[in-house]
């Protein structure tokens, strides 16, 4: 059903915590794959990925061409850009399922909290994008559907533990 796309760069401190979320969702069926779109890891990530199943586009240039071409590589309808550092809380699935099901072509954001509060400052100091669902076809056109919020969801951004 849904491709996720997470760029990587020397991301193997917080990608186990990002993947670990993706296995029941893999289950259940709802992600078909995971690729990591990296931009050169001189770190552990790829041995994680690998390790966790994902598969690998490797290039070099800023996350957009890299996640571009990843999606380009991706056999989902939907695509789920995945910043490394999210971490998606429990019933994060079930809120992206009924998005997906209901829609024939639009975009959604989970929105993005902090536990810490001050999640909007931190999302822009870390300059991490919300966790964005978008139909592949749209994305690799250039289309800029409305993006939404989804509710009854969200994402933790940065966390440290």
């Amino acid at each position: 059903m849904i491709s996720v796309v997470i760029p990587t760069q020397d991301d193997e401190a917080v990608l186990g915590r990002t993947l670990a979320p993706l296995v029941a969702a893999a289950v259940s069926g709802l992600v078909r794959e995971v690729i990591l779109a990296d931009g050169g890891s001189v770190d552990a990530t790829l041995d994680i990925g690998e390790d966790a199943g994902c598969r690998i586009v490797a290039g070099q240039g800023a996350d957009e061409s890299r996640v571009r071409a990843a999606a380009e590589d991706a056999h989902g309808d939907w695509l789920m850009i995945l910043p490394a550092e999210v971490l998606l809380l429990p019933g994060w699935d079930t809120v992206v399922r009924g998005f997906v099901e209901r829609q024939s072509t639009a975009s959604a954001a989970l929105a993005p909290i902090d536990p810490d509060a001050g999640w909007f400052k931190r999302l822009m100091k870390r300059r991490c994008q919300p966790v964005q669902v978008v139909r592949k076809s749209a994305f690799l056109a250039g289309e800029s559907p409305p993006v939404r919020k989804m509710t009854g969801c969200a994402v933790v951004i940065g966390r440290e533990d």
